[in-house]
Order: structure tokens, then sequence, then C-alpha cells
């Protein structure tokens, strides 16, 4: 388990889990917002346009910080044909579909970041399990400082 892109350990752990969540809550954060836009969609009927605001940066000042966009799916599954697991149905929660750098932040902490972006829906997907998360990464050491989520249906 990686917690805040900080952390790691064994995700059975819980003690470590628990700490590592708590630490995380403590530390400062930007605050990331996302919507859906009235704007015109892209080429296919499936595909979104999303607004993307992200404000409180002083949590971030000094930070070499890209903005990452990521699309997720639920509620998927796999049949397991050989290892451990063979023959066993596995249930995957937050599978990522598609990741994108959408932009950066230069770290002076002092003009909140604004973008609009498209979302591509794969006719494969399953629009009523998706889900766009929003994050910050340091692009030095990797760290998570800030992160949103919106539902797709």
């Amino acid at each position: 388990m990686v917690v805040d892109g900080k952390s790691q350990f064994v995700g059975s752990d819980l003690d470590k889990a628990r700490e590592a969540i708590a630490k995380a809550i403590e530390s400062p954060k930007a605050s990331v917002h996302i919507s859906r836009t009235n704007a015109m969609t892209g080429d296919k009927p499936a595909d979104l346009s999303v607004q993307i605001r992200i404000d409180n940066l002083a949590a971030i000042e000094g930070r070499n910080t890209q903005v990452i966009l990521a699309v997720t799916e639920s509620k998927l599954s796999s049949n397991v044909t050989d290892g451990e697991n063979a023959g066993h149905k596995l249930a995957h929660t937050s599978v990522v579909r598609n990741i994108t750098p959408i932009g950066q932040i230069d770290g002076d902490g002092k003009k909140d970041f604004n973008a609009t972006t498209l979302i591509s829906i794969d006719k494969n997907w399953n629009k009523d399990n998706l889900r766009a998360i929003v994050f910050l990464q340091d692009k030095t050491n990797h760290q998570v400082l800030g992160a949103g989520v919106l539902n797709l249906k």
C-alpha cells in the first residue's frame, strides 16, 4: 500500500495503514475541484468536458507539481485461469482506464490552476461506474499534494 506517494508498506498491516493515513490527513494539501461543463463535447457522443480548479496552492509552494487526470472504472472482474487464484473470479475497483498529464503548477503559491479538458469515454466502458480523479504530484519525489474526484455517470 502507498499513501500520499510517500509511505509504503504491506497493505494488510492495519496499524501502519491507520498511522500513514492519519499522518497524510494532517499534511497540508491543495484543494482540487472537478465539475462538468456545458461546453461542446468532442467528436464522439460519449466525450465529456470537465472543468478543473485547484486552489490553496500555498500548501504546495516551492514544489514542481504536475496535474494528472485518471479515469477509473469499478465493478469489473476477471476469471483467473492460472496461479494460486486459478478458478476464482476476482472483483476489481477503481481500475485506471486512462491517465493523462494535463498541466503543471510552478509552485509560487500565488495563482490558482484552472483548466478545461475533454475526457473520451471508450464504448466498452460502463459510464455508470466511471470516475475522474485529478491529483497533484510532486515531480521530484512523487508525493501526492492534493486530489479530487467526480463521478461521471
